[in-house]
């Protein structure tokens, strides 16, 4: 089976895959863990854009969601959120759940994703003899190589690369992305996830990014702890930001995730959360926005503009 197969059984499988049965948190921490810090800065953004109306893809727990929404309310703004979950863990209030992103065709408003790209199933190649070959799956154990059948595909693969070099990629991400350009009429397109530029994608990992996640322990073996760890890779921002710009996007924004929250006044938030806290309380909080700004350091925040003026 194809790698992406592969990660579809393990990772989605309705009954016992990794994301279905996992807490957020039990293997790896992501940005949503730090009080509203995080949510309630986005929102802010997202009401300095104008924006009543957002999809949330991957939305998890929906902490993010419900912050957002009570941020919103906080400042007499109105607000429609729908979310959209592949590995469903139950409903949350206040928000509007879709099956299926076709659902909202002409949407307007901010389509925001954090940390979904780098969790849909990808896909490897290995650069063999002048030749890009694709790494396939035996026995659930090992790789095994094979030769691409869907040639579409060397079209986002790097050129003039060095013998042996993988480099992994999800074509299911893009076709994310484009289904995510085609239901918006007018709007924005805001992801935050981690990665670095094809460049040194290429230079910082010859054999390929996948990462494995396993209790706050990082492994390098996906057919290890089956169903048990979360099995993920770098992003390829050159490749995003080319591949949005092709189908007509404007990138807006281009910024690391610190860079972003400074800018979008995530101090000011820290300082309105805690006002009423003690010594101690603010400094856990404060404690907590320096590790958000500071050892997210490979997070970026891409927003994408269709058809908006900012």
């Amino acid at each position: 089976m194809r790698f992406d197969e592969f990660l579809s059984e393990v990772l989605y499988n309705s009954e016992k895959g990794y994301y279905f049965r996992k807490r957020i948190g039990e293997d790896y921490y992501t940005a949503t863990s730090f009080e509203k810090l995080f949510s309630w800065t986005f929102g802010k953004y997202f009401i300095k854009l104008g924006i009543e109306n957002i999809l949330e893809i991957g939305f998890g727990e929906g902490h993010f969601a419900r912050e957002v929404i009570e941020f919103y309310r906080l400042h007499k703004k109105n607000i429609n959120y729908y979310v959209y979950e592949r590995a469903k863990r139950g409903y949350i209030n206040d928000v509007m759940h879709i099956d299926s992103i076709i659902q909202l065709r002409n949407f307007e408003g901010v389509i925001f994703q954090n940390e979904v790209l780098d969790a849909i199933e990808f896909r490897r190649f290995v650069f063999k003899n002048g030749s890009w070959y694709e790494l396939y799956v035996k026995d659930m154990k090992e790789f095994y190589i094979q030769e691409i059948e869907d040639t579409e595909v060397l079209e986002y693969l790097p050129k003039e690369v060095n013998e042996g070099l993988i480099y992994d990629i999800s074509i299911k991400a893009l076709e994310l992305l484009k289904s995510e350009y085609e239901i918006l009429k007018r709007g924005f397109i805001v992801i935050v996830d981690y990665g670095y530029e094809r460049r040194e994608i290429l230079e910082r990992f010859p054999n390929g990014s996948l990462t494995c996640y396993y209790k706050h322990r990082i492994l390098d073996n996906p057919f290890e702890n089956l169903y048990e760890q979360d099995i993920t890779y770098f992003i390829d921002f050159t490749l995003i930001k080319d591949f949005l710009k092709k189908l007509g996007m404007t990138l807006v924004v281009d910024k690391s995730q610190g860079e972003f929250l400074i800018e979008n006044g995530v101090l000011d938030i820290a300082e309105f959360i805690t006002r009423n806290m003690s010594e101690y309380e603010r400094f856990k909080i404060f404690n907590k926005l320096k590790s958000l700004v500071l050892d997210f350091y490979n997070f970026r925040v891409l927003v994408f503009s269709k058809d908006f003026l900012v």
